[in-house]
Formats: C-alpha cells, structure tokens, sequence
C-alpha cells in the first residue's frame, strides 16, 4: 500500500471515490501500469495547527496570541512552547468536523459550558458562539455581552502569563474578540484591523479584506463598543459577571495557596514584603514576629507597581481579604456551636440529673411504703399474739 502525496503547503488530500480511503492500491496509483483508474476526489484541507497572530501586552509584557482550534488542544505542544497560560475559546464544538472528536472531547463539555475550568495547569474558558456576520443575532443564542466577558477574562489571564484566543480557524470570531482586547489598550478599531491584517500568518488568505468584507456588522458593533467599554465591563462585573471574575480568579491563584497566604498573613508582621505574583503562585514563608500592639492588625495598602504587577496583587489582596472574612466567620461559627454543645451537655445533664432524682424518689417512696407495710404487719403480729395470750390466761379450760 502506498500513500498519495500531500501538498505540503496546503496539506491537500485526495481521496479514492471508489475506495473511500486516503491510502490508494496500485489500481488507484496515477501512473502507466494503472489498468483501470478509480476516479480521485478532491476533500476539504486538513485544518493545521498554525499561530496566526501575537500582541505583547503593553502593560504586563505577557502575550496574546490568535490561533485556530488545534493549537489550543489540550496537550497540544504550542501551549508547552508559548507557556501560555490561559486559552479562550469561541467556538461551537457541536459544529467542529469529526477530526477533532477527540480534542472535542478534551475541552468543557456538558455542565462546565459557558464556565472556566482548570485543564493540566492551563484556564479554559468556553464562550459558545455561533459563527454570525451580524452580532444583533447572538441575542436569539443567549450570547450577551460577549465582548466584555472575552476582554475580562483576557486581562485577568495575562496578568499572568501568555493567552491564546481561538474560534474553528482563527479568521472571524477569535480575531474580533482579539480586536477587542487590542480597544482596551489603546488601539482604535482601524488600526488594530491593519496591525492584524499585516502580520496575519496565512499568505494563503487575505485576512484584512475578507474581515472588512464578511464582518462589517461587528466592525460597526466594535466602533460604538469602543466609545464607552469600560463603563459597559464595569456594568458586567457588577452583574453578569460577578461570578465569572470570582471563578477567573480561583482558578488563576488557587484557593489552597490563597488560604495559605490568608493563614501567613495572620501570623506575619505588618511590613510584610510584597511577593510578585507568577503563574507558579510561590509565596515565600514570612517570619514570624510578636504582635505587641494586640488585637486586630489592619492590612496596609500595598505600594504601588508598575504594570500588571499592581492589578494583580490588588485582585490578590481582594481575594486575600475575602478569604479573611470567611476565615473569621467560620471561626465566629465554631465559637457560636461550641456554646451550643455545652448549654446541650449542660441541659442533658440537668434532664439526666431530674431523671434520677424522680427514679430515686420513686424508689426511696417504694422502700418507705414496703417498710411502713412491713412495720404494720408486725404490730400486727404482736397484738394478734398478745390478744390470743390474754384468751388463754382467762380460759385455762381450753389448755
């Protein structure tokens, strides 16, 4: 069996009609001893793993990248070589070709749609949307907000470490989320389209013009979301998103070593030296000192850091302080249930106590009335004997 050749620039594959299989007899061989060619036909180019655009953020130095479906597989070596560290996902995996059934199976499936979850030390998150050319249409889909939960998780994600944000080919939808994200650094839609459309790694593909032709409706949309997008993600992490952004930030920081930041934090002295935070999430063990003022020690702010330094270890103190409180209200709750085992054990004792105390005197009554019978009984005895005695002094007859 020999294969047939692939165009190694375009990965084209030709199939046998008549055999359905990529691999082709010698009957189905192009060539002179070919005694009856089967038909060959044409299929769909395999779709192949290719990073088709990067950004470094001005603000962390970390990377954005725009891929399409296969580099962001789990397992996939792109994640391994980029070290990224966060993936975003707008794709309907209902709608991916059965290529990829496995990597299908591999993403957030069933109750974690629409959610986040934590996959070998890389944040997916999943935004199902479909692949339309007018965003009106994603109302009739349940996909609100799309460009505010995209551009939240993406910064809260390069704060610590690289990103990638992928669709099925990386051409419509994951380049309009990247557009964004490049709005809330700074770029006006234009020229963040041009910024793209140069550097687009697909010299097979026009990107800036088919984008411009086929996605007019989203340009437009990105326009009108450019002129007020921080009031409209402030308004979604207030309501919508408020949850997300708490899921976002345990999975990124990790709730043990946060609980384990919150119990050294307790123990630490006040000047205690700020850590940078790193995807690792390594926090070096402070020393221990006296609290000699007593009570309460109040945090004090952080001094301020350059980049996303300072976002992150805000979000950190956040998270830290919520922790706190939790912390504090389960100690007040442990408290409050201790009371109540022991006003519980003291009232048992005090039933248990009247309980033998009525069973004592119930007893106590039982042993008086048996005594009390048996005093009767013997007076009785003696009057019956000493009546009979008096009888027989009297009648000596009866002797």
């Amino acid at each position: 069996m020999k294969k047939i050749l692939i165009d190694p620039e375009r990965e084209v594959r030709y199939h046998c009609a008549t055999c359905g299989d990529f691999d082709a007899c010698e009957e189905c061989l192009l060539g002179e001893e070919v005694s009856h060619p089967h038909p060959l036909a044409k299929i769909k180019p395999k779709l192949r793993a290719k990073l088709l655009y990067s950004l470094k953020d001005p603000k962390t130095g970390n990377t954005l990248f725009l891929s399409n479906f296969p580099v962001a597989i789990p397992g996939s070596t792109h994640l391994t070589q980029h070290n990224i560290r966060a993936v975003l996902s707008v794709i309907e995996f209902d709608k991916v070709d059965g290529t990829y059934e496995l990597a299908q199976k591999a993403f957030l499936q069933g109750k974690h749609m629409h959610k986040s979850a934590a996959t070998s030390g890389v944040v997916y998150h999943h935004l199902n949307i479909p692949d339309l050319q007018n965003p009106a249409l994603l109302a009739d889909y349940g996909a609100f907000n799309v460009l505010e939960e995209s551009t939240t998780f993406i910064d809260k994600a390069i704060d610590n470490g690289n990103v990638i944000v992928h669709c099925k080919e990386g051409q419509r939808r994951s380049p309009t989320m990247f557009l964004a994200w490049m709005i809330t650094r700074g770029f006006d839609v234009d020229k963040a389209i041009k910024m793209i459309g140069k550097d687009y790694n697909d010299p097979h593909f026009e990107w800036k013009d088919k984008y411009v032709k086929t996605r007019a409706s989203w340009i437009v949309e990105l326009r009108k979301w450019e002129k007020d997008w921080k009031a409209k993600q402030e308004r979604w992490l207030q309501t919508k998103g408020k949850v997300l952004a708490e899921d976002w930030d345990r999975l990124f920081l990790g709730e043990a070593s946060i609980a384990t930041r919150v119990r050294r934090r307790k123990r630490a002295p006040e000047d205690e030296e700020d850590v940078d935070i790193t995807p690792d999430i390594v926090m070096p063990k402070p020393q221990q000192q006296p609290n000699i003022a007593g009570g309460k020690r109040k945090r004090e702010e952080a001094p301020p850091a350059a980049g996303g330094q300072a976002s992150a270890r805000n979000r950190l103190n956040d998270m830290l302080q919520r922790f706190e409180d939790l912390e504090e209200q389960k100690e007040v709750q442990k408290r409050a249930e201790k009371r109540m085992r022991t006003n519980m054990a003291k009232e048992a004792a005090k039933v248990e106590a009247a309980t033998n105390g009525f069973l004592m005197t119930a007893v106590s009554s039982q042993a008086t009335r048996r005594r009390a019978f048996e005093e009767n009984r013997r007076m009785a005895e003696n009057i019956g004997f000493r009546s009979t005695a008096h009888t027989r002094s009297h009648n000596p007859g009866h002797m």
